[in-house]
């Protein structure tokens, strides 16, 4: 019993730390210019406005670098390009994730995440974009045009919201995505015959095909692997706070040393 007792505990330990993280972009540090990558070098250069990030941000955030969550980024009149790949091109399980609230006109095509160059034709990339009605739309078009839906949520305006998208890569012929928000299974897509994009820069804010979006992003995270909703950084009814986690591996190990004594 006191061994299945630890390995247990440290299963859970390790389960809630394991997630590998390509790029996450908190926006604490205030760059008027940069938008800082907290786990590696792709970093997102100013195209616009000067950054203005606000103290208004979502609750309910678990930060991976456990730091509290104090500022998001304000997109008003601007956008911000990041010349490295976006990570759902690559043919591998994919997690993103984002905090996001709209304060502007919700007109049709407003886009949040576009992946290649803004001055470029509408092909060859993933659009992730606002509708009139507050739906929340996900699709990509092959490197030849040819377009393919990858699910939509419908989200409020002027609140804020976590979303989360995974990919599973069932087969060379079969890619699965789910979207989540604030933790709840909204919407799943099955892409038959995918042929992902092949650019190499992506732009937050605004696309060649939409007007600018208008509102708050904060805590974007990507992960090469497809998350559960538990490893997600908002799911409060299913994320514990990492003092309890580590407090209970503590108290668990307790309770199979004092066993061992006992026994």
């Amino acid at each position: 019993m006191k061994c299945f007792i630890v390995i247990f505990s440290i299963f859970l330990l390790s389960s809630y730390l394991q997630a590998t993280t390509i790029a996450y972009y908190r926006f604490e540090t205030e760059n008027s210019t940069t938008v800082i990558d907290t786990v590696g070098s792709a970093n997102g250069i100013l195209s616009g406005a000067t950054l203005t990030y606000r103290n208004d941000v979502i609750e309910g955030i678990v930060p991976q670098t456990g730091e509290s969550n104090n500022r998001s980024l304000e997109i008003t009149g601007n956008h911000v390009t990041f010349n490295s790949p976006f990570l759902l091109h690559q043919n591998t399980d994919a997690t993103l994730e984002f905090a996001v609230r709209f304060t502007g006109s919700l007109n049709s095509h407003r886009s949040l995440f576009w992946s290649r160059s803004i001055s470029s034709p509408d092909n060859n990339r993933f659009n992730i974009f606002t509708e009139a009605n507050g739906d929340l739309f996900f699709d990509y078009r092959e490197p030849n045009g040819t377009l393919h839906s990858a699910g939509g949520v419908n989200i409020a305006n002027d609140e804020w919201t976590y979303v989360a998208m995974t990919r599973v890569i069932d087969s060379p012929t079969q890619h699965t995505y789910s979207i989540f928000v604030n933790g709840v299974l909204g919407s799943t897509v099955i892409d038959n015959n995918p042929n992902l994009p092949t650019e190499s820069v992506w732009a937050l804010g605004t696309g060649s095909c939409c007007p600018q979006f208008t509102g708050f992003v904060d805590e974007i995270r990507f992960s090469d692997e497809a998350l559960s909703p538990g490893q997600f950084l908002s799911s409060p009814s299913l994320i514990p706070e990492f003092s309890n986690v580590v407090l209970l591996f503590l108290g668990l190990g307790g309770v199979a040393v004092r066993s061992f004594i006992q026994k």
